[in-house]
């Protein structure tokens, strides 16, 4: 080697050149390489873990990929029958909207699911069973395939050695093929019914009645159009005083005393096509009866001696009269002889009391009318709250509640009424109506008696007419009368708000309930309950099935093409087919009677293969062996 030159002959640009360190710089080559080297071994270690990753996700996938596929089959049918519940249940008792067919349409779809993916779970445990079985004992080739096309195929079931020699196999086929029937209770357990629903409102047009429009209903301010409860005469101070009740009164109070089906109806005040529940309350008279023990006051008719059984008298009423006789309507006969300028005319000072008499028997002896007794009663007039809870259903009125507040004798003793009062004129019809009802109650009837014809009842009473007696007894319908004559008398003052005629009848706008009918949705799960459970409960016991087959065969077994492609390379099973290599069907019969199974066979080879052969051929199967694992050349 030339000397080295001197550094302080260099040229600036020489110094550059790295000419001059090529030896140092070999002599460093070797570790710097080194270091490069283990720097590139550190950057490719995560690419290496990633590719290990997904190597060992891909032989997971290929070698548990069946039994992730039976298991998640057989959980999702027992989510999706979960589903198809809740979904109806989440119907049940809901108004029916829009096209009603399509709810049970989803639900048969859901059933069919539940259906498919059930027995795609039991197709594949079945798959690891009939490996199991032909790896157990030889079957004939016929055997063989009914095995593997009994899942699609169900006269397979015919082949008998199939039955008895591969049991669990067959069990698990006549599974499957039953599996279906889980989807056939869904339709009916989602059906449609009549409903009803209720919602709170307000309901207008309710009729009530308000007695104290009688107080201005005058000569002077009527309308011409409605009529009030009485007809009064004008003395010479222009002040009303009573004198009769109104033609419509009476028109109304004969519907209402003779109607046999209860107080008249008055206009359903409910929302077209539906039902309607509401309250109402006014005031009005009512009669308060108390039982005495004999009859009393002014001008006395009867006394208890004359009552059966001791008298002939069943039924018996009179009206005491503290103001002396009455005519026909309820005027007393004094004001007849006044003068119009007296002061004393028209003044009411005092309202005669409803005496009752009847008997009550039991028609258990040998006539009708045996073991009778009395009883007595006084009814007097006092100002009420009448309180009704009145339904109307389908266009029919029912009063469900009904009630009577006595708040004080309508003119207690001692009082007086005068023309010259403000509520004179309702104090008046109130009277009007206790005269219609006294009269009509007034008479009596008779027990009667003839050798021939035995004894009979003698009616002289209009009472007879109303539903307060039997028609044939003639004895009262009620052991209680009183009680029965205190509701006739109030069902008067119910029936009055049907009659749009009156003056005293308005229109409301009371709180109601009003119920609506429509289709909801009626679900009973008892069957879908049964079904899905007898459906999934079978299926879970079959994963135990499968997973036994997996486990016995050490590996998952499938039926598709390339299956029987790989397990059909033996030497026998190339002899027995030979000329049937199109795979025409039907074979014949020694074809279809030759015993093959599937096991480990004799190969020129080291590598262990296991094949379908005779079962001469088969040397057994052992699980642990890699049969046909290919073996990688270094």
């Amino acid at each position: 080697m030339s000397p080295s030159p001197d550094p302080s002959t260099l040229s600036p640009s020489s110094t550059m050149k790295p000419g001059l360190s090529v030896a140092s710089t070999m002599e460093k080559s070797v570790p710097s390489k080194v270091t490069t080297t283990m720097t590139e071994k550190k950057v490719q270690r995560p690419h290496s873990r990633v590719q290990n990753m997904k190597a060992g996700l891909i032989t997971w996938h290929q070698k548990f990929h069946l039994q992730f596929s039976m298991v998640g089959l057989a959980f999702l049918g027992f989510f999706a029958a979960l589903g198809h519940h809740l979904y109806n249940a989440s119907l049940n008792g809901q108004e029916v909207s829009g096209d009603a067919q399509w709810p049970p349409r989803y639900g048969s779809a859901l059933a069919f699911f539940v259906r498919m993916v059930l027995v795609g779970s039991v197709q594949i445990a079945y798959k690891q069973q009939a490996w199991l079985a032909v790896k157990q004992r030889a079957l004939k080739v016929s055997t063989l395939d009914a095995m593997f096309a009994v899942y699609y195929d169900p006269f397979q079931f015919a082949n008998i050695e199939f039955l008895l020699k591969t049991t669990l196999p067959a069990v698990l086929a006549v599974i499957s093929w039953a599996l279906p029937l889980c989807a056939i209770a869904s339709p009916s357990t989602l059906i449609t019914r009549n409903g009803h629903q209720m919602i709170n409102t307000t309901c207008p047009n309710v009729p009530v009645m308000n007695f104290t429009r009688e107080i201005d209903y005058t000569l002077d301010g009527a309308d011409d159009n409605l009529s009030g409860l009485a007809y009064w005469n004008i003395n010479s101070d222009d002040e009303y005083w009573y004198t009769s009740p109104s033609m419509e009164l009476e028109r109304i109070f004969t519907l209402s005393t003779l109607s046999t089906a209860g107080p008249l109806a008055p206009a359903n005040p409910c929302p077209s096509g539906t039902n309607c529940t509401y309250s109402i309350q006014f005031d009005g008279p009512a009669y308060g009866c108390e039982e005495r023990a004999d009859f009393g006051g002014p001008y006395q008719l009867y006394n208890k001696s004359q009552m059966a059984p001791a008298g002939d008298l069943l039924y018996a009423s009179y009206s005491s009269l503290p103001m002396g006789p009455e005519d026909e309507n309820g005027e007393p006969l004094t004001w007849y002889n006044m003068s119009e300028s007296d002061p004393e005319v028209g003044v009411f000072t005092g309202l005669p009391s409803l005496w009752l008499g009847w008997a009550t028997g039991i028609p258990d002896g040998p006539s009708l009318w045996s073991n009778l007794t009395s009883h007595i009663a006084e009814c007097q007039m006092y100002n009420a709250t009448y309180s009704f809870t009145v339904t109307f259903a389908s266009g029919n009125m029912l009063v469900n509640n009904s009630a009577t507040t006595l708040n004080g004798l309508l003119l207690p003793p001692g009082d007086t009424k005068s023309p010259s009062e403000r509520d004179y004129l309702q104090f008046g019809s109130y009277h009007a109506t206790g005269s219609l009802f006294r009269k009509l109650l007034s008479g009596n009837v008779t027990l009667g008696e003839d050798s021939e014809v035995g004894p009979y009842a003698i009616t002289y009473t209009d009472a007879t007419q109303t539903d307060l007696l039997e028609r044939d007894s003639q004895l009262p319908t009620s052991n209680y009368l009183a009680a029965a004559i205190e509701d006739m008398y109030r069902n008067v003052f119910f029936s009055m708000m049907s009659d749009a005629l009156l003056h005293d009848r308005q229109l409301s706008t009371v709180p109601c309930s009003v119920t609506s009918s429509l289709l909801v949705w009626n679900y009973e799960p008892f069957w879908l309950a049964l079904s899905y459970c007898l459906a999934v409960g079978v299926t879970i016991i079959i994963l135990f099935i499968g997973m036994h087959g997996f486990i016995k065969n050490g590996y998952a077994a499938d039926a598709s093409f390339s299956t029987f492609m790989a397990t059909t390379r033996s030497k026998d099973v190339d002899e027995l087919s030979r000329g049937s290599c199109l795979g025409e069907w039907p074979k014949n019969k020694e074809f279809k009677e030759t015993r093959l199974r599937f096991g480990e066979i004799e190969t020129n080879s080291s590598d262990h293969h296991a094949a379908f052969a005779f079962p001469s051929s088969i040397k057994g199967f052992d699980k642990r062996k890699g049969y046909g694992r290919r073996v990688e050349s270094m």
